[in-house]
């Protein structure tokens, strides 16, 4: 049914909104490549969900493909990659490194139930309307969040500077592309792929 649809794409909302919420509240206090790396361990939980919600069979594999992906995203997280880039340091470091892999956790669960409530046929349109939809909601179901962080002074919030605008207007526009492809990914071909397919922001990072 349609209220069925619309609670479904509303936690879905909420969920992203977490997600992203940590994964900027964590790159605040680490390296922009080590948070990248430890945000693409996602795979792993996107795997065991994807066996727990979806039915998914668990094959030798995609266990060893998981594996092999992860070891490489611990090899860049704790040998050395973009520690220059670090903000801070010490135990604050791994904090924001807990609250990236927290963010991971919920991106997972992100793209498992959106491939959860679609249809096995859907198509790239219908899997584009309904992350229309989840970003509508968030309108509803997770920016007052950010109003309750601000008035318990948590999180206050501040207009940005001047400077500042044009950087967030290209951060938009790259996220819109982001999500869409993530979504028609995840609907089109599996969670799993989409997470690992996502590890080549790693690199990307680093270049950036």
């Amino acid at each position: 049914s349609a209220r069925a649809v619309a609670l479904r794409c509303a936690f879905l909302a909420l969920v992203y909104t977490l997600a992203d919420y940590c994964w900027y509240l964590g790159l605040a206090r680490t390296a922009v490549s080590e948070a990248t790396a430890l945000f693409n361990a996602q795979s792993v939980f996107t795997y065991a969900l994807s066996v727990c919600v979806l039915g998914e069979k668990v094959r030798a594999r995609k266990v060893l493909a998981v594996l092999i992906a992860v070891g490489g995203v611990a090899l860049i997280s704790f040998c050395g990659g973009g520690r220059g880039d670090a903000p801070t340091g010490g135990s604050d470091r791994v904090v924001g490194d807990l609250i990236v892999v927290a963010g991971a956790f919920g991106y997972a669960v992100y793209e498992v139930v959106f491939a959860k409530v679609m249809p096995a046929d859907a198509s790239p349109s219908v899997a584009n309307a309904a992350a229309g939809l989840v970003g509508l909601l968030s309108l509803f179901v997770a920016a007052p969040g950010f109003v309750v962080l601000d008035v318990a002074r948590v999180e206050p919030f501040e207009w940005p500077t001047e400077g500042v605008w044009a950087w967030l207007a290209l951060n938009a526009g790259l996220a819109l592309v982001f999500n869409v492809c993530l979504l028609l990914c995840a609907a089109c071909l599996s969670p799993l792929t989409t997470s690992v397919g996502c590890m080549v922001t790693i690199p990307l990072s680093v270049l950036v």
